[in-house]
């Protein structure tokens, strides 16, 4: 009997050693199937491996590696050249961290999963799973060996985590300087999570050489990418073609590789992201063109910011924080929900920033309240389009000047903006002194604008060109008003239509204030506007904006008809119906399903109940979509992308066709954002 026992215990014995797994070392390169590769056994699940270096091990069946150990078991140990292949058709299962030997000369790439090839983060099998995250990192400061996705237009190359488990990442285990990524026709999935970023690079002292190059990639329910650097001049930083959803993060970016474009590539061009793009990061030197945002791209307060940002969309649901530097022009900023007085671009007063060419959309409801767009320090806006929102007036304030300026002084010339929603009172293009008297001549320049108002039937809609916020309200709080917050010779060669006339003006502070008149409601030295011409525009198409792009330019017919609340069979994702509802002007909207059974009617709402059962839950305009689509697949119109046929769309639009705004402008041009057009003009409502 003491021998049976005894047989037992060994037998236990040998089950646990069995269970703990051996560490294996390969001896020369080859494939991870051939026992000439490892020498005595070749390892399996419940195993650790170590690579020699200079040895390179290939997958190209299914393999499982790692104890499914707690975080930070090591589960690959690449040394300081050891390097993986996952070659077309293997798969390999991680069960545990991969590090390799730091080292500043430590830079041959470490992992390159090939086209058809998959790497696979494992953690279902540990003890709390959920709760258990692998990752790739180097074992110290100063490691830059990267992993690589290496797959092919016809085979792409897949990175993700097993869904029973936590996700994996790449990370620097907290030191300055560690990590790099490329990736080329890859689909990523669960890599990081809400609280943790997917990649935590950095690059204070790196030699010059990749750093992160991405293209041709999908990003699937994926964490932020955190790429924390000084201002490191070399390098390579490359984002295109590339489509983020459901990501795990409300950004895709934080903290950028700095320096400047003539020390290295610094490119984010034809994305889509479905978050905003950035955490207040730095993009100096950046060229950022033609991408899909699903929100703002928020610069760092102390940065310069980019060298070229322009051709892209914005889809905003919040404030944009921060624009800082340079120009930002011929963009869509598209509001996409019911916001009162959304100070939808605010700059920073470290840095200016020009605001050229854009096109802002408002698609909630009227804003009861001023609903300015720019805010704080944005000294240059031009040829810029404020449209209608989806009620067919009241684009919201251009600015509201809040009080003492700090020597800034601004500059609105060749702009479009629709105004004119009365409450309570009257809202002006510009408004200033809100919060205190602001500075004479912080307007250096408000001339050869287009105000109009298109008077729908039953609104009352009027406003003003410009007013001191103060004339409006009994209580000057002591201070007498600012005489000529701009020159008035620099505030003139404006086009009001429809703004409320001089006889309608009354105000308990008139006393106080001198000359007057033609909308321009403050205090000054003569009268602004001299040159004026209050004519209608005669736009050729004023109807035109984001959600009616898809039917009115692209001409796309619904695949289920018109919107029933009882359709025959139920909507599923990706169908589309046709639907009119007293927005837009009556006009039919093309409508994309995006939800799980339930079925507002898409587009129903009112300013008071906001979106009637939250109908973009279950809808999307569907011109987001193909405008999405025509992002990834990079649909060419002409030269044009998607998002510039957009623009230029719209743009055509509001091209006045009344002659007397042609040549009449400050500086010899035409009035308005667009030059004057021939042409029928579109009716008013």
């Amino acid at each position: 009997m003491s021998r049976m026992i005894i047989a037992t215990a060994g037998a236990l014995l040998l089950a646990a050693v069995s269970v703990q797994g051996a560490e294996h070392t390969a001896l020369v390169s080859g494939d991870w199937s051939s026992l000439n590769t490892w020498g005595e056994a070749i390892p399996g699940d419940g195993d650790s491996i170590i690579l020699r270096d200079g040895v390179t091990v290939t997958v190209s069946d299914d393999r499982i590696i790692g104890t499914s150990g707690s975080n930070g078991t090591v589960a690959v140990n690449l040394q300081k050249s050891g390097a993986l292949v996952i070659a077309k058709g293997g798969i390999l299962r991680v069960r545990g961290d991969v590090v390799y030997t730091k080292g500043i000369d430590a830079i041959t790439t470490a992992v390159t999963v090939q086209g058809g090839g998959i790497w696979r983060w494992d953690a279902s099998k540990a003890s709390v799973p959920q709760a258990t995250c692998y990752n790739f990192h180097p074992s110290g400061d100063m490691g830059f060996r990267g992993f690589v996705l290496a797959g092919t237009a016809e085979a792409h190359a897949s990175l993700d985590s097993d869904p029973a488990g936590g996700a994996g990442y790449f990370t620097r285990k907290d030191k300055h300087n560690g990590g790099q990524f490329q990736s080329a026709y890859g689909d990523i999935a669960r890599i990081g999570d809400a609280q943790t970023p997917g990649w935590d690079l950095g690059w204070f002292r790196k030699p010059g050489g990749v750093t992160w190059d991405v293209q041709h990639t999908s990003f699937t329910q994926c964490g932020m990418i955190r790429i924390a650097v000084a201002r490191y001049p070399g390098g390579l930083f490359r984002h295109t073609r590339n489509i983020h959803e459901a990501t795990r993060s409300k950004f895709v970016f934080s903290a950028l590789l700095g320096g400047s474009a003539s020390n290295g590539v610094r490119a984010l061009t034809g994305n889509v992201l479905d978050v905003a793009a950035l955490e207040n990061s730095m993009a100096d030197g950046y060229t950022i063109t033609g991408n899909y945002f699903g929100g703002g791209l928020s610069v760092l307060r102390l940065s310069p910011s980019w060298a070229r940002c322009e051709g892209n969309f914005f889809r905003m649901f919040d404030k944009w924080r921060y624009i800082s530097g340079h120009r930002l022009g011929d963009s869509f900023v598209f509001l996409d929900r019911d916001w009162d007085n959304p100070h939808v671009l605010e700059g920073t007063s470290e840095y200016d920033v020009e605001l050229d060419g854009l096109i802002l959309s408002h698609a909630g409801t009227a804003n009861y309240d001023s609903g300015e767009w720019l805010h704080i320090s944005h000294p240059g806006l031009r040829r810029s389009i404020f449209l209608p929102n989806i009620y067919g007036y009241c684009s919201g304030e251009i600015i509201a000047i809040l009080g003492p300026a700090s020597g800034k002084r601004w500059e609105f010339e060749h702009n479009t903006w629709f105004g004119g929603f009365k409450k309570t009172k009257e809202y002006a293009a510009i408004q200033y002194s809100e919060h205190g008297n602001t500075s004479s001549g912080v307007v250096k320049s408000f001339r050869s604008n287009i105000l109009w108002n298109p008077q729908l039937p039953g609104k009352e809609a009027k406003f003003f060109k410009i007013n001191d916020i103060h004339s409006m309200n009994a209580d000057q709080r002591g201070e007498l008003p600012t005489r000529d917050v701009g020159e008035p010779k620099n505030i003139d060669y404006n086009t009001g239509w429809k703004y409320t006339p001089d006889k309608d003006v009354d105000f308990p502070n008139k006393g106080h204030f001198n000359n007057w008149g033609k909308g321009y409601i403050g205090n000054w030295s003569r009268t602004p506007g001299e040159h004026d011409i209050d004519v209608d525009p005669r736009f050729v198409d004023y109807q035109r904006d984001l959600p009616l792009f898809a039917t009115k330019c692209l001409g796309i017919k619904p695949s289920r008809g018109e919107w029933s609340a009882t359709p025959a069979k139920p909507y599923v994702t990706g169908d589309t119906v046709i639907n009119k509802t007293i927005i837009l002007w009556g006009l039919p909207v093309l409508y994309r399903y995006i939800g799980t059974g339930a079925n507002p009617e898409p587009g129903l709402g009112t300013r008071k109940e906001g979106d009637i059962g939250k109908w973009r839950d279950s809808w999307e305009w569907a011109s987001l979509y193909y405008l999405r689509e025509g992002v990834r697949t990079g649909q060419k119109f002409g030269a044009d992308d998607i998002i510039m046929h957009l623009i230029k769309w719209v743009r055509t639009g509001y091209a006045p066709t009344n002659p007397l705004l042609k040549g009449a402008a400050h500086d010899g041009t035409d009035i308005g954002a667009v030059p004057f057009a021939t042409g029928q003009p579109k009716s008013e409502p």
